[in-house]
């Protein structure tokens, strides 16, 4: 016979089993209203070997009559950059903490098609994208992953090699929704600023310097398809801190756009040829503090996790 100290500790556990799943299917249902039938997709299923890892998934539609209430929502591990109608719309970056990113799109929709174009950039074969947008006329989630993004390759648009599955799914559980006031064709107000031609440090090293910081994005346009490595710093950095901090880019001859903005004097490129143009994209004082790629903390914004590579190109 069970004493009631036994039942009591049984009556507990029921409690919490109950409780987690409670909760679980509370935030199962909340993310459902925010992404739908949206899945995590990726580009590749061999994880062991480690080298970064690139796709860009593009989803094409249909508006009738452009209005209010359009809304994309993006979640990828490890940073995006996404493109309404070839306008350069969001960018955001993962780690630490998961979060899903939501801009107003109505502005940047018109009649008759539309196409979002996100771009996913990994350190490793770990990656994925979790989208969903919704339409003017409450069509909430109306395009999502899974169903309707699709994987820009050499071919042609193709499905996802991989679909990872709804949320929650680790390693990123259920994202967290933060809404962003602008979008980055609504925050980019000034003039690019571009930096003069480059001092060579070395074979396929570029360094590029201005004279007074600029706080915004850093944008290489590199001069042909492979590997760029980048890094941004402000005065005061030696060559050394910044080859320490290199970044790899795999990508096409197309612009490549930094998520997360800072102050920036220096900008050192490794690439197989000089890039064509190297720049700068200012964010205006307002909106520094919920800018695309801007995570607030308790006292400061977060910093984004580094990629940790030890062995850059020389």
């Amino acid at each position: 016979m069970w004493s009631g100290s036994r039942w009591r500790r049984v009556f507990s556990w029921g409690f919490l089993l109950l409780g987690w799943a409670w909760l679980h299917g509370f935030w199962r249902q909340e993310v459902g209203n925010l992404t739908g039938e949206a899945r995590w997709v990726w580009v590749t299923a061999e994880l062991e070997r480690p080298y970064p890892t690139r796709g860009v998934f593009v989803a094409t539609f249909a508006v009738a009559e452009p209005g209010p209430g359009a809304l994309l929502k993006v979640a990828a591990d490890r940073e995006y950059v996404a493109w309404v109608n070839n306008v350069p719309a969001a960018c955001g970056w993962s780690r630490p903490g998961f979060r899903l990113d939501v801009y107003g799109i109505s502005h940047l929709l018109r009649p008759g098609e539309n196409r979002v174009r996100i771009e996913v950039r990994s350190p490793t074969p770990v990656g994925g994208l979790l989208a969903s947008v919704d339409l003017p006329g409450q069509k909430t989630n109306a395009v999502v992953t899974g169903r309707d993004f699709l994987l820009e390759t050499r071919e042609g648009p193709v499905p996802p090699p991989v679909v990872w599955g709804s949320p929650p799914r680790y390693p990123w559980s259920f994202p967290r929704a933060f809404s962003r006031p602008r979008t980055l064709d609504q925050l980019l107000v000034e003039e690019p600023v571009a930096f003069g031609p480059p001092t060579p440090m070395g074979p396929k090293t570029y360094l590029y310097r201005l004279e007074t910081p600029v706080f915004g994005y850093v944008v290489v346009h590199p001069e042909e398809s492979g590997w760029v490595w980048y890094a941004a710093g402000a005065n005061g950095e030696d060559l050394a801190a910044l080859k320490e901090r290199l970044q790899p880019f795999l990508g096409a001859p197309e612009v490549l756009l930094d998520p997360e903005p800072r102050w920036v004097s220096q900008v050192l490129v490794v690439a197989k040829g000089k890039p064509r143009a190297v720049e700068v994209w200012p964010v205006a004082e307002p909106f520094r503090a919920r800018a695309p790629g801007v995570v607030p903390g308790k006292h400061a914004p977060l910093p984004r996790t580094r990629w940790s590579y030890r062995n850059p190109p020389e």
